[in-house]
C-alpha cells in the first residue's frame, strides 16, 4: 500500500509541474493586426502549442511540389523577405511597407486576408492577398498575386472590380445605373496567366460584338496589352471553372504558419 501511495504522489507532482511551465510560457502569445475605428491596432492573443499540428499538416496537406516555395512565401507574408512589385517598376518592397492601391500611394493600406490559386497549373499554388483601406473596409478589395519565379517573389496587382472565379479564371461584374436605379448587370470572365514575368489578361466572350464586350471597351477596361478571345460553345465551361482551393484566411502570423505549407 505504501508503494502505491508514493507513486501517486510522484505522478501528481509531475502533472502540476507541467501545467505550471505551460501557463508561464511567454512564447504562446502572438500579436495579430485588427481594425478598430478605421485604424490598425495590435491585439495580443493566447495560442495553444501547435508544433505537432504544423508537422502533420506539412506532410498531409502540402500545396507545393517544390518544398522551398512555401517557406519563401511565409517570409514574404511576414515581411521577413521583400518581393518585387511589378506595377511599381519592379521595386523591392516588404509587404508591411506596401501601400500601392488603385494605382496610387495611400496610407494605412490593410492586408485583410490571403488564399491560394494554382494559376499556371504547375502544382505550386500562388498566394493571393486581399488589400483595402480603412475607409473601404470591409469591401472593395484589390488582389495582390504573389508569384514565385526563378528564386524571387513577384507581386502583381488586380483591380477591385475583378475576383477569382477559379484557379486561372477571373470574374468581373458591373451594375448598370440609370437615374440612380439599377437597371441590370454586365458580367463575364477573364483568363489570367503569368508568363515571362508578365501578368496577361485575356477577356473571353461567347461571340463577337456582345453588349459586355462593347461596354468594357467603351469604359476602357480592356487595355491595349490585353487580349480578346471568342469561345463559342466552350464559353459555358468557364462560368463555374475548377477551383482547387476555396478557403481564405485572416491575415496574421498564426494563419501564415498554419496554412502556407
Amino acid at each position: 500500500m505504501m508503494k502505491i501511495y508514493v507513486i501517486i504522489v510522484m505522478v501528481a507532482s509531475l502533472m502540476l509541474a507541467g501545467c505550471s511551465s505551460i501557463g508561464n510560457n511567454d512564447n504562446d502569445k502572438s500579436t495579430v493586426p485588427t481594425v478598430e475605428n478605421n485604424s490598425v491596432s495590435e491585439t495580443t492573443i493566447q495560442n495553444e502549442d501547435t508544433s505537432s499540428l504544423l508537422i502533420d499538416n506539412d506532410i498531409r496537406d502540402s500545396k507545393y511540389t517544390n518544398a522551398e516555395i512555401p517557406q519563401i512565401y511565409k517570409e514574404v507574408l511576414k515581411s521577413e523577405r521583400s518581393f518585387i512589385s511589378v506595377e511599381e517598376g519592379n521595386k523591392d518592397v516588404l509587404l508591411k511597407d506596401y501601400n500601392y492601391y488603385h494605382g496610387i500611394y495611400v496610407e494605412n493600406l490593410l492586408k485583410i486576408m490571403f488564399g491560394f490559386k494554382d494559376i499556371n497549373e504547375d502544382g505550386n499554388f500562388e498566394v493571393i492577398v486581399l488589400l483595402t483601406t480603412p475607409e473601404h473596409y470591409p469591401g472593395n478589395y484589390e488582389k495582390l498575386i504573389l508569384y514565385y519565379e526563378d528564386g524571387e517573389v513577384y507581386g502583381y496587382r488586380l483591380p477591385d472590380w475583378v475576383y477569382f472565379a477559379g484557379d486561372e479564371v477571373l470574374g468581373w461584374s458591373e451594375v448598370l445605373w440609370e437615374d440612380s436605379k439599377s437597371v441590370g448587370v454586365y458580367e463575364g470572365r477573364i483568363l489570367v496567366e503569368i508568363k515571362d514575368k508578365r501578368l496577361n489578361l485575356t477577356y473571353i466572350f461567347e461571340q463577337e460584338g456582345s453588349e459586355e464586350e462593347k461596354w468594357l471597351i467603351e469604359n476602357e477596361r480592356i487595355k491595349d496589352e490585353d487580349k480578346i478571345m471568342y469561345m463559342g460553345d466552350k464559353y459555358s465551361s468557364y462560368i463555374y471553372p475548377p477551383d482547387k482551393y476555396e478557403e481564405r484566411y485572416e491575415f496574421n502570423d498564426i494563419n501564415i504558419e498554419r496554412n502556407v505549407r
